[in-house]
């Protein structure tokens, strides 16, 4: 949105814009740059945001606002994850290849990580795998490495933990048991991980 919203707006009608913005959003947004988009005070933008999570959280509807880091983004009410499972596995399955899945491992473990420590740990060259992962807006240039050629260093996005489903990088469970056991409990990103476990003990794909 561009122009400015009116200035006098009802609680309901400031929680239904709030909420359709996040709706058309693919990554969590914060208050701040909410308010940078329809000109209004940040402090307007996250009462409203925090009324809606309220209403929402407390609803019999199917959505709920999770915070993630700074931002705010819709999701499925969990208690519906059985009936969901099927149709986000096949939109996982559909978007990420083999090879994306283990270069995004290696990222999400070793961030910041360049390409070509990717492909001291996986063996083979990462650099169409990390092309794609940009492009799902899954990984991000997080700065340069102060050594010869400044290489890009790369490290995984807020879109990366809603994929998972976890609120921070502290959730993911410890590397050594990542990579040598196979998961037996549920836990949110359960099976996102166990795809990418899977992907590190095939034969590597470029």
């Amino acid at each position: 949105m561009t122009g400015k919203i009116e200035e006098t707006l009802s609680q309901t009608d400031r929680c239904a814009l709030l909420e359709a913005i996040l709706f058309i959003s693919d990554r969590p947004l914060t208050p701040e740059f909410i308010a940078r988009t329809i000109h209004r005070n940040p402090d307007w933008v996250r009462e409203g945001l925090e009324h809606l999570r309220q209403c929402l959280n407390t609803s019999e509807r199917g959505l709920r606002i999770r915070k993630v880091h700074d931002g705010y983004e819709l999701i499925a009410d969990p208690r519906w994850k059985p009936y969901l499972k099927a149709l986000q596995e096949a939109r996982y399955q559909i978007r990420l290849s083999r090879a994306a899945l283990e270069t995004l491992a290696v990222i999400a473990y070793h961030q910041p990580v360049t390409l070509p420590e990717i492909r001291k740990i996986r063996g083979v060259d990462s650099t169409r795998a990390c092309k794609q992962l940009l492009r799902l807006n899954l990984i991000r240039v997080v700065g340069r490495k102060p050594s010869p050629g400044r290489p890009r260093l790369y490290g995984t996005t807020p879109n990366f933990l809603n994929l998972l489903g976890l609120e921070s990088l502290d959730q993911l469970i410890p590397w050594e048991t990542f990579v040598d056991e196979p998961l037996e409990t549920e836990f949110p990103g359960a099976e996102p991980i166990r795809r990418i476990q899977e992907a590190l003990h095939d034969e590597p794909e470029t």
